[in-house]
């Protein structure tokens, strides 16, 4: 009884111990303590300050860090990235598990149907946004400081251009004062063309410029009309005198291309039209070496015919038509043919390997089939008429009305959820997150 006593007196004599240490005594029970599910602390209330919450690390915050901390370190995996020193890594960190939230709730909205696409992870995703634009921002090579060096480095860099395009555009010039004129030319033309790229790289300037074959011509040289030639100079007057040079260049025609003809006559029916075409060809070609026109003409195959003579071979050659009597008797003589239509059918099955439920479907798909058929080759009687521009055939298709066509070729749409059911679906995971997070 009396060692009872002694132990009842224990409790009494510890909470004395605690007052007189300062040591706030709860005195609840486990039991009674509770957990706010919405701010994830304890609300069990002690002697020392009935009003002052202990918080606790919810089970939900960690679930949350540990699954960053995952995300955090296959993203260092897959993309390679490392850090220079702790404090940095750790700033990449909280703002690589800040972009992850934000991808996450993104991604969420997503499965709901609310957006129409999903984000994910890539190798920006420890940057700001701010950080991220500033990446996408060209970097404009530095300008050199001193000016005598930028002057030296740009006649380097503009010689060496020129040097190049004397290369590829083969430029010849008179003299050496010519040369040196067109030169100085060029390298205007060519700074000015570094000067707009530069712009263009900055985004100022919506494309490229680059050098031609008229980068040694000033603007007013180039928009300015071709200098008329003196008749007597040209090289068109000559060519019209000089028919050793169209006969030369008939030999060669005769000799590329191989044509044959049926007689002497022909033959030089052939060579005065090629005389003719060549002369025409070498006047439109000293138009294009003046810049009056864009492209050049040579000689081909057709060479030796006139402009209508190679109209009527462009066009395609037509079977002669029947006559109205023989096309209705092929008409009919198709529509009646059930044999044949049989023939294309037994044929379409082997092809196509079209299986059917019973006999009943079969011969439904049959008629179908020979409805189809006989339409076709009614069409492809037209094209040989020459009245429609293409022919038909057999198709997987073929057993099918038009109405079933159509309905095969309609795409097949996911159901859509009713209003409410993404409402509800939304507001639980909203709620959900505000339990967790």
């Amino acid at each position: 009884m009396g060692s009872a006593r002694i132990l009842d007196g224990v409790p009494l004599l510890l909470y004395f111990v605690g007052v007189v240490l300062g040591v706030p005594v709860s005195t609840s029970s486990p039991a009674t303590q509770k957990i706010s599910p919405e701010i994830g602390v304890t609300t069990g209330k002690s002697l020392a300050d009935s009003s002052t919450p202990t918080i606790e690390s919810t089970s939900g915050l960690s679930e949350f860090e540990d699954e960053c901390q995952f995300a955090w370190q296959r993203f260092l995996v897959d993309f390679d990235v490392h850090y220079d020193h702790d404090s940095e890594r750790q700033k990449r960190r909280d703002i690589f598990c800040a972009n992850w939230q934000k991808i996450r709730d993104h991604n969420l909205k997503f499965d709901l149907g609310v957006v129409s696409f999903k984000k994910g992870i890539n190798k920006w995703s420890d940057l700001t946004f701010e950080e991220w634009k500033e990446k996408q921002t060209p970097k404009v090579m530095p300008e050199i400081a001193s000016e005598s060096s930028k002057e030296q480095q740009d006649k380097v860099n503009c010689q060496a251009a020129w040097e190049k395009f004397l290369i590829d555009f083969g430029a010849m010039y008179k003299n050496a004062n010519e040369t040196e004129k067109r030169r100085n030319v060029f390298c205007a033309n060519w700074r000015a063309i570094v000067e707009h790229n530069v712009q263009y790289e900055k985004w100022a300037e919506p494309f490229k410029k680059d050098i031609n074959q008229w980068t040694d011509h000033t603007n007013e040289e180039r928009t300015s009309p071709a200098p008329e030639i003196p008749k007597e100079e040209t090289t068109t007057s000559k060519i019209d005198n000089d028919d050793n040079i169209c006969q030369a260049a008939w030999e060669k025609f005769l000799i590329d291309f191989k044509p044959t003809y049926q007689d002497d006559t022909e033959t030089e029916k052939r060579q005065n039209i090629f005389c003719e075409n060549f002369k025409s060809i070498h006047k439109h070609n000293i138009q294009y070496d003046l810049g009056n026109i864009s492209f050049k003409k040579g000689i081909n195959q057709w060479s030796d015919l006139t402009v209508e003579e190679w109209k009527n071979k462009q066009r395609p050659a037509l079977n002669p038509e029947f006559s109205k009597i023989e096309t209705t008797t092929k008409i009919s003589v198709v529509k009646k043919d059930d044999n044949t239509c049989q023939a294309a059918w037994k044929k379409f099955l082997i092809d196509f390997g079209a299986k059917y439920q019973d006999e009943t479907e079969t011969e439904k798909r049959r008629t179908i089939f020979c409805d189809n058929w006989k339409a076709i080759q009614e069409h492809n009687v037209q094209f040989e008429l020459g009245v429609e521009s293409f022919k038909k055939g057999i198709n997987q298709w073929s057993d099918l009305t038009v109405e079933e066509w159509k309905t095969k070729q309609r795409p097949n749409l996911a159901p859509e959820f009713s209003k409410e059911e993404t409402t509800t679906k939304i507001s639980k995971e909203k709620k959900y997150k505000k339990n967790v997070f």
